[in-house]
């Protein structure tokens, strides 16, 4: 559902559900006042936290779907990604993008930093069975920093 003050929606590990996830999602930066720059960025940012949620965590959980929280109190927009199961190792360090697109190392493993770039500010915790990346965004630019729990 989308109201003046946010969203709070639910979906299934559908194929595609992310990509509904993120379009809401842009909607709602959109209504907000952000630019097409930052609008795109939360599409990105959504769309990966939501495939990793539906891959990394939910199998095996006894919690189905992902949440999708965003509210917006000016200037910042905030897009929590909620599910259960299992938690994961956030990389201590930026990946090596060239070794990845050369073959030298496998091409997955670099969601969370792409993340991080996107968002202004990105907070993980993993804590009573719920992971959960929150992610900010801010219309004018905030100093970029990572929480790890």
């Amino acid at each position: 559902m989308m109201n003046p003050r946010g969203i709070d929606m639910t979906f299934d590990g559908v194929p595609g559900a992310e990509r509904e996830a993120a379009r809401r999602a842009m909607l709602f930066a959109a209504s907000c006042g952000f630019s097409e720059e930052k609008i795109e960025d939360v599409n990105t940012a959504v769309e990966e936290a939501c495939r990793n949620a539906l891959e990394h965590t939910l199998p095996g959980s006894t919690v189905q779907g992902v949440r999708m929280v965003c509210s917006f109190v000016e200037p910042v927009l905030v897009i929590d990604i909620q599910s259960g199961g299992n938690p994961f190792v956030v990389p201590e360090r930026k990946p090596d993008l060239r070794a990845k697109i050369e073959g030298r190392e496998s091409p997955r493993g670099w969601g969370l930093y792409l993340i991080g770039t996107l968002a202004d500010r990105v907070e993980f915790d993993q804590k009573s069975g719920t992971v959960s990346v929150k992610m900010s965004f801010a219309i004018k630019p905030v100093p970029k920093t990572s929480i790890r729990s």
